[in-house]
C-alpha cells in the first residue's frame, strides 16, 4: 500500500524545543515513510547538537568576560598605587596590559552553525541585548 505522508520529529533538550517536519505528495510505502522519519531524526539530533556547541561556547565567552573584568578592575586598582607599593606581579600585569598578546588569551572564538558561517549565530545576538533594560 502506497501512502502521501508527512512525518515530524521533536526533541527537546535544556528547555529548548526542536522540530523537524517533512512532507512528501509522492506516495510512499511504510519503509519510505519510516526512512523520512529517520531524515528527520538525524535533522533534530544535528540541532541539538549544533546547540549543544554553541551554549557552550557562549558559555566559555561569559566565564572570559567576567575574568577579563575582574583583570581590569585588578588594574585598576594597581594603577592607583605608588610605583614603589607595588609587586613584581602587579608591575608584570600592568606592562602586560598595553601588550596586545596578552589580550588575545581572553579572546573567544565565535561559534557559527556550520552551514552559514555569514550569519550572526544566535548566542552572539542575543548577548549584545543582554543588558539591555526596557522601561515603560
Amino acid at each position: 500500500m502506497k501512502y502521501k505522508s508527512s512525518v515530524k520529529i521533536m526533541r527537546s533538550y535544556d528547555y529548548c524545543h526542536f522540530e523537524v517536519c517533512l512532507g512528501t505528495d509522492e506516495e510512499l510505502d511504510l519503509d519510505g515513510i519510516n526512512n523520512m522519519r529517520k531524515e528527520a531524526a538525524i535533522l533534530a539530533d544535528e540541532a541539538v547538537r549544533q546547540y549543544q556547541i554553541a551554549k557552550g561556547k557562549e558559555s566559555a565567552r561569559k566565564w572570559q568576560d567576567t575574568q577579563i573584568e575582574g583583570l581590569l578592575k585588578k588594574i585598576e586598582f594597581i594603577e592607583t598605587l605608588p610605583e614603589s607599593e607595588r609587586t613584581p606581579e602587579q608591575a608584570a600585569l600592568l606592562r602586560g596590559k598595553a601588550d596586545t598578546d596578552f589580550w588575545q588569551q581572553y579572546g573567544c572564538e565565535d561559534y557559527f552553525y556550520q552551514d552559514d558561517p555569514h550569519r550572526d549565530h544566535h548566542f552572539s545576538m542575543l548577548r549584545k541585548f543582554q543588558k539591555t533594560i526596557v522601561r515603560p
